[in-house]
């Protein structure tokens, strides 16, 4: 049985549920009406089309950008291949004009579970603050990223429609023996 402690959470945490639905609803609302407040047929009939015009734009949109992922997951270079892990670039994805991604397929094709951690990712000369860290087990495959914010890639004149060329350093070891990393390299082309 609760106790009136319990209860009382419980509670508060559906009101602030509900305030924050009815919070998105009203956004979407102004957002969708331009902001305007016209309750006469006309101004009904403004908010409906532009309501329409957005809904049409944003399936558009998600078209194009399922057609761009497309032509992406065709991409595929094998960019590192010893010691029994493989690894090979599948291209890059920009996630809702926030980061882009440098996407990869890690292959372990060892007896035991093994450790991949990038470092120093430089795209186009210009160092990037990121990193990926995947552990795959033994005779497994694992997808990853790479993600790069925006911002960084604007910040150093660079787009992720223009970005053409990576290095990236590479930290690499199983699971039973963490003290004895490969360190490598790897410098590939993103088009």
């Amino acid at each position: 049985m609760m106790n009136n402690q319990t209860k009382k959470k419980s509670k508060g945490k559906i009101i602030a549920i509900v305030v924050c639905i009815i919070v998105g609803i009203a956004v979407i609302s102004y957002a969708v009406g331009g902001g305007k407040s016209d309750k006469s047929d006309k101004g009904d009939k403004q908010v409906s089309q532009s309501f329409e015009h957005s809904t049409l734009q944003s399936k558009s949109d998600t078209v194009q950008s399922e057609s761009n992922n497309d032509s992406e997951k065709t991409v595929s270079k094998v960019v590192y291949d010893k010691d029994g892990i493989k690894i090979t670039y599948k291209g890059t994805e920009n996630n809702y004009n926030v980061t882009t991604s440098i996407k990869f397929l890690v292959e372990n094709n060892n007896s035991e579970a093994y450790t991949i951690q990038t470092t120093d990712v430089t795209v186009d000369n210009y160092t990037m603050s990121t990193i990926m860290s995947t552990t795959v087990a033994a005779g497994k495959k694992a997808n990853d990223k790479i993600s790069l914010l925006n911002s960084d890639l604007k910040e150093n004149g660079l787009s992720a429609d223009t970005i053409t060329n990576a290095e990236i350093g590479l930290v690499i070891w199983s699971e039973s023996n963490i003290l004895d990393q490969t360190k490598d390299k790897i410098t590939f082309s993103l088009r």
